[in-house]
């Protein structure tokens, strides 16, 4: 997985032809998906996880990564702009005297996700590699096009009921993007859920592991 296998250095040919993964162009061949995500049921992916010795993070987990990936963007971007973007004043024989200001900050505007160069809105009609960013920490919409199954459990809100003909509907959830997804709506805390035994959903999960306690 990601490039790592368990126990063995590779994968032979004859293994791999004779797999192909189904896709709407047709099968494409094992091969050319290894870094595809995996799309699988909740409890198919935890069973995995486990086995790998891991677990699928909490909801809050999950938007702590996002958030924190999110910093290193803005922190990478900040040297462009060190010595600021302006543009030329409105009216600048009225406006401190023609000296060209700095536009507003953008802060209050980060409503929505950047998902500029993410495998979203139909941009690819099929998965993409993960391994395409290498080490580095991905954030959201950053795993190939699927949206990730989160372990937390979908809080109500107050007033909130579920439908009395399918109460399950609305017990598991997951977070992030997927390329099906309107690349125009991924606000930046968007949920979708499904029962955790559904194995039909375009949801894959990200794989964290708890560090070791320091003995006090």
């Amino acid at each position: 997985m990601n490039g790592h296998c368990n126990g063995h250095d590779t994968i032979s040919s004859s293994f791999l032809d004779a797999f192909a993964v189904r896709t709407v162009y047709g099968p494409v061949p094992l091969k050319h998906a290894l870094d595809w995500p995996v799309f699988a049921s909740y409890d198919e992916l935890s069973g995995c996880a486990t086995w790998m010795g891991g677990r699928i993070p909490t909801f809050e987990e999950t938007r702590s990564i996002y958030s924190y990936v999110h910093r290193l963007k803005k922190q990478r971007q900040e040297p462009e702009h060190t010595l600021g973007t302006t543009v030329p004043a409105v009216n600048k024989h009225l406006s401190n005297g023609g000296v060209d200001e700095t536009p507003p900050p953008s802060k209050n505007l980060e409503l929505f996700v950047d998902l500029r160069g993410a495998n979203v809105g139909f941009q690819d009609w099929h998965p993409v590699p993960v391994t395409a960013n290498g080490d580095r920490l991905a954030g959201q919409a950053e795993l190939g096009g699927v949206w990730k199954w989160t372990s937390s459990p979908l809080e109500k809100h107050e007033g909130f009921e579920p439908m009395p003909l399918y109460p399950g509907y609305s017990a598991d959830f997951f977070d992030d993007a997927a390329l099906v997804a309107d690349r125009v709506r991924v606000y930046e805390f968007s949920v979708n859920w499904y029962q955790r035994n559904y194995p039909f959903a375009w949801a894959g999960a990200r794989l964290v592991r708890d560090t070791p306690k320091r003995a006090s």
